[in-house]
């Protein structure tokens, strides 16, 4: 009876043997195609995929560099720009002053000798002075150019003067005074040109 049943036993095959070969796990009980189950061409990829995301890396930190570039440029250009117009509007402010400034010169000149002493007179021309240091704190200039040598490009011709002992083509006398703002010409200062006499 039992020996019946172990001839069918052992004519059964035994599939243990090959257990692990059909699962797909080598002697060793490391899996297929290599290390981590990455074959050749499965590194390659990966590799590709590596340098591909260093490269765009690259591109979007030089992007970044390049966005900050222009706008540092930009707010530099801006900044200038700003400058310009606030050195502008001084410059506009100062000119507008000028005519007033002349008047308030020829009437202190003009003022009669009785007045000049008084002491209504001269708080007025202190108030005067002040107002002149304030202006020229913010870049008004006052030319003087009597003796200079006379010069199209800062000086405006009221005629000539004939006078002794003196070199020709000179400012001899100045009939309205000249102004500058921060190194440009407000306005040219009007002066008689010495000549000598004939």
């Amino acid at each position: 009876m039992f020996s019946d049943e172990n001839k069918i036993n052992s004519s059964q095959p035994d599939n243990t043997a090959n257990y692990g070969e059909s699962e797909g796990i080598n002697k060793g009980g490391a899996p297929p195609n290599g290390e981590g189950g990455q074959g050749p061409a499965e590194k390659e990829q990966h590799l590709d995929d590596f340098e591909k995301c260093q490269k765009e890396r690259d591109e979007y930190l030089n992007l970044a560099r390049q966005i900050k570039a222009d706008f540092e440029n930009y707010k530099k250009d801006e900044d200038k720009k700003f400058a310009m117009m606030a050195e502008y509007a001084n410059y506009s402010f100062a000119s507008e002053l000028v005519p007033v400034l002349d008047d308030i010169d020829l009437a202190s000149k003009n003022a009669p000798e009785d007045i000049k002493q008084s002491d209504w007179f001269k708080g007025a021309e202190a108030v005067f002075n002040k107002l002149i240091k304030v202006l020229e704190k913010e870049g008004l200039k006052k030319m003087e150019v009597v003796g200079d040598d006379f010069d199209p490009a800062v000086h405006e011709s009221a005629g000539f003067s004939e006078i002794d002992n003196q070199e020709e083509n000179k400012a001899a006398e100045q009939i309205k005074r000249g102004y500058k703002f921060k190194d440009k010409l407000l306005r040219p200062a009007l002066v008689k040109i010495s000549k000598k006499k004939e």
